[in-house]
């Protein structure tokens, strides 16, 4: 067929159709450059997922602690849980604030014993994280002993040595920012 033997619509819709295809063909990325483009949009989302796990961890208040039974008769009683970042000993301010208020009301609870237990979350060897639950343990106790209790009266302790429970169980390398505390109990 002939191209003059087309009626002016019908060429007019076939050149309107080739221009189009051209015009695809030019702007449609290759599979190579789709490719570029989805592996940039997900290493943008893997930083912005990042970002976020790395607040949520750095976040040193705030932090819920494990749920506590009520106290029992003569039972140590817990009366705060201190929040860490992720391997970290020292205390942020409102951490600070925390275990002030903490020392206060163990002197207003009328006893003047207070046991700190430090805990680490299971991301690291067992050797390591006991080390790391005992300096958070002692950072504690300093804080309660710079309150006016007695070294006689403070006992900073790592959970992990003297077998107590995590906040919240987890697996080995499981990573669980409200077992990066230390707990402050009454005693007495």
């Amino acid at each position: 067929m002939r191209w003059t033997s087309l009626s002016p619509f019908v060429l007019t819709c076939c050149l309107f159709a080739a221009a189009a295809d051209r015009a695809a063909a030019q702007t449609e990325p290759s599979e190579a450059r789709m490719r570029q483009l989805v592996l940039a949009e997900l290493r943008a989302l893997n930083a912005e997922i990042a970002r976020a796990l790395g607040r949520l961890a750095n976040e040193s208040s705030g932090l819920d602690a494990a749920p506590t039974p009520a106290p029992v008769d003569g039972a140590p009683r817990l009366v705060a849980a201190v929040a860490f970042r992720n391997g970290a000993v020292g205390i942020a301010p409102a951490e600070r604030e925390r275990v002030v208020g903490a020392a206060s009301a163990i002197r207003q609870l009328g006893t003047s014993r207070v046991k700190v237990i430090g805990f680490a979350d299971r991301t690291g060897s067992p050797a390591a994280n006991s080390r790391l639950a005992q300096r958070r343990a002692d950072a504690v106790a300093e804080l309660i002993l710079a309150a006016g209790f007695t070294a006689d009266d403070v006992e900073a302790l790592s959970g992990i040595e003297a077998n107590w429970p995590l906040p919240v169980p987890t697996a080995e390398g499981v990573v669980e920012p409200r077992n990066r505390v230390a707990h402050v109990f009454a005693s007495d």
